[in-house]
């Protein structure tokens, strides 16, 4: 599920659309499950990028930047920046910029309504909107 994560915040289409087929298809993972690990992943990159804004670097504490601690969520990305994810999740927060990580969260959003049955909102199997999601992320660079 985590290269899953990874090929949809490196936005490699092809990669993320295999890596689906063979977690739903192959290995029997719910959808379900799979969803809230892609949210996640682009959580911790918007956290990412805020500290990055403020001139953090990889490799730099993060408490060194109260000012944009202080912008994100009590439970933060901070801890999780300090070992090996820093420069992995500072490397794909700087490939995605403010538009498109907007882009990205309505992307997300549809995904979530479009699995449930929301007033409104066409309900779809959620392998399908997985599908869909992967591919909108995916292209949010474009």
């Amino acid at each position: 599920v985590f290269r899953l994560a990874d090929a949809v915040a490196a936005r490699d289409a092809a990669q993320a659309l295999a890596i689906l087929h063979e977690l739903i298809a192959v290995q029997l993972e719910s959808p379900h499950r799979i969803f809230p690990l892609i949210v996640r992943q682009f959580r911790l990159i918007w956290q990412t990028k805020v500290l990055l804004d403020a001139g953090w670097r990889p490799r730099q504490r993060p408490e060194d930047f109260p000012a944009a601690l202080a912008l994100l969520p009590a439970q933060n990305v901070a801890a999780q920046l300090k070992g090996w994810m820093g420069p992995k999740l500072a490397a794909q927060a700087r490939q995605l910029s403010w538009p498109q990580l907007e882009r990205a969260y309505q992307a997300m959003l549809e995904c979530d309504m479009a699995g449930k049955a929301i007033e409104g909102v066409p309900r779809q199997e959620m392998d399908i909107a997985l599908e869909l999601l992967c591919a909108k992320l995916c292209a949010s660079a474009r």
